[in-house]
């Protein structure tokens, strides 16, 4: 059977990053290629597309059906991309397929999940079936007997024994894939020297779309800007319509009474474009939550400075997980004041190291698990 001796990967047709996890695994000797499958679910019930899937050449993929059930039992581990009500269904029929299986499961969990279950439990006092946090009853039946947790190991071992309510087996490894895969670490520095210049102070502000209460304030972060000399050019993701109706008339705003201060929102990017605007930029403000692999392109390049609020999710990852040394705030004000300031002690060299070190260790971590298991 083709299953045997396989490590199989559970995503939907909607998966953007698998590729690019899988790539980085392969290139550095923690799978290989021919070990591999790829399960697909479909996103929507019953259709399966996929014409958007980013697929890694050289593996199989196949399109998920209940005739697969056994042959998925007789793996050597199963990897579930996330975990919510979207395939936490397809995750109750292998285990009820084969309760044992269950022992060779193993979660990849992001911050937006964790996220999602922490309010659950905030809610009801106890991880609770919720469509609106896309939990379901075979949600909670998946947490309730699969054990093993992809993630760093702070914070997501303390706050996954919190909201479980039990110990949990955590295979400490981090985000390390590369957003741009098809490029080496000598060519993304290229892209980086080719594109920096010293015309404007170029800000990042959030890696991720944002919306209608941090375009708000962004103003007040352009207003304060806006008071010391130079050109400052603050770039944004924006992908909701109607935040981009908002965006342009405080962006108008910014441009009467803000002379020396530009914002462009790029809606729509390319992996290559994407790159080249973040790498662009002498300074990053990093959201209070997620981004992280954005985040660790940009230190392990020495890019420029990393600003993250104080006693964020992400501050305590970069910090207490990676030990990083970054520029906290506390406030808009706060913000405004360090970017003006332009120089700060933080050693752009020790967290490259910082990084590149975890990542090493998050190979090791996750090739000892595929080994062992």
């Amino acid at each position: 059977m083709i299953f045997n001796d396989k490590h199989v990967f559970l995503i939907t047709d909607r998966d953007k990053f698998l590729y690019l996890h899988l790539h980085t695994l392969i290139e550095n000797n923690v799978l290989r290629k021919e070990d591999l499958i790829i399960i697909v679910l479909p996103s929507k019930k019953n259709e399966c597309y996929f014409v958007n899937l980013s697929k890694l050449s050289g593996l199989k993929y196949l399109k998920y059906n209940d005739d697969l059930l056994s042959d998925i039992t007789e793996s050597r581990s199963l990897t579930v991309m996330s975990l919510s009500s979207i395939n936490s269904d397809y995750v109750m029929k292998i285990i009820d397929k084969k309760n044992s299986f269950r022992k060779k499961i193993a979660i990849y969990i992001t911050d937006d999940e964790v996220e999602r279950w922490v309010l659950s439990k905030k809610k009801y006092g106890n991880i609770s079936e919720d469509y609106s946090l896309l939990i379901s009853k075979s949600t909670l039946d998946s947490l309730a007997v699969i054990n093993n947790f992809m993630a760093p190991n702070i914070p997501f071992k303390r706050v996954l024994t919190d909201v479980l309510g039990r110990k949990v087996n955590i295979i400490d490894a981090c985000a390390v894939f590369n957003i741009m895969s098809n490029y080496s670490y000598e060519e993304m520095l290229k892209i980086e020297n080719n594109i920096k210049d010293n015309s404007s102070t170029k800000i990042l502000f959030s890696s991720k779309s944002i919306g209608y209460k941090k375009i708000l304030h962004l103003f007040f972060l352009c207003k304060k800007i806006s008071k010391a000399e130079g050109l400052f050019d603050i770039f944004i993701f924006i992908e909701n319509k109607r935040v981009s109706l908002f965006f342009y008339f405080v962006s108008t705003l910014v441009l009467v009474f803000f002379r020396n201060v530009r914002i462009t929102n790029f809606r729509h990017c390319n992996p290559l474009f994407y790159l080249s605007i973040v790498l662009s930029c002498h300074c990053f403000v990093l959201q209070n939550r997620g981004g992280g692999s954005t985040a660790i392109q940009y230190i392990k390049l020495k890019a420029g400075r990393v600003f993250v609020r104080d006693r964020s999710p992400n501050m305590e990852i970069l910090s207490k997980y990676f030990e990083l040394k970054l520029s906290a705030f506390n406030s808009i004000n706060d913000l405004a004041s360090q970017i003006i300031k332009k120089e700060d002690s933080v050693d752009l060299s020790y967290n490259e190291q910082c990084i590149n070190k975890k990542i090493n260790n998050s190979f090791k971590n996750l090739k000892s698990y595929y080994t062992s298991i």
